[in-house]
């Protein structure tokens, strides 16, 4: 059987993620999530998309990342989520790309979504707590990480490499993060990682 575009189910899903252009073998895809636009979905090498997420938009994934089980990626067909390199994303974050406009439009199935936010990008090494919730458009910066329950409101500036958490129930300012460190682990990762692939390549 083949996967019903309107209800996101997937019977037959592997036919979908084998191809190594858009779902890399050594990636792991759950079987549990709902994908709503699956042939959108881009997951890169040994990443993960972890149990009982919902995905509703594009979603382009890199290397060496993971997606917690419980995220929700909301937005529709039309809006982007980027996950870069070396991304841990803890469970239940909700990335919030789109929405109806709770103010004057009709909250129904019936009327059509109005996507009045925008896409979302996570850059490479940055790390998102469990519980967070960022509202598109906007960029985490790379490096940056923050801190669980965290809340980032549209076209947020944030510094790279710096750590922020809520305090008094606002973002604060952040705190530096040990980026030659954090680049170094991911120096030896990669280099751990190109050995792996070389061996399994012979």
């Amino acid at each position: 059987m083949d996967w019903n575009p309107r209800c996101g189910n997937l019977l037959n899903f592997h036919q979908y993620t084998k191809d190594p252009g858009r779902v890399h073998p050594s990636a792991i895809v759950s079987l549990t999530c709902r994908y709503r636009n699956l042939r959108k979905i881009e997951v890169g090498q040994q990443s993960i998309i972890d149990d009982f997420c919902y995905i509703s938009t594009a979603l382009k994934m890199g290397r060496y990342s993971h997606l917690g089980n419980g995220a929700s990626i909301t937005g529709g067909a039309a809006r982007v989520m980027t996950i870069g390199d070396h991304i841990g994303i803890g469970p239940g974050c909700k990335f919030i790309l789109g929405s109806t406009n709770l103010r004057s439009q009709l909250q129904s199935l019936h009327e059509p979504e109005s996507h009045h936010y925008g896409d979302i990008t996570l850059e490479d090494c940055s790390g998102i707590g469990s519980g967070v919730m960022i509202l598109g458009p906007n960029t985490i910066p790379e490096g940056t990480s923050l801190g669980w329950d965290v809340r980032v409101l549209p076209n947020t500036t944030l510094q790279p490499w710096r750590y922020y958490a809520m305090a008094d129930g606002r973002l604060d300012t952040g705190m530096p993060r040990d980026k030659v460190k954090i680049l170094e682990q991911r120096a030896r990762a990669e280099e751990e990682l190109d050995q792996e692939n070389s061996i399994g390549a012979g």
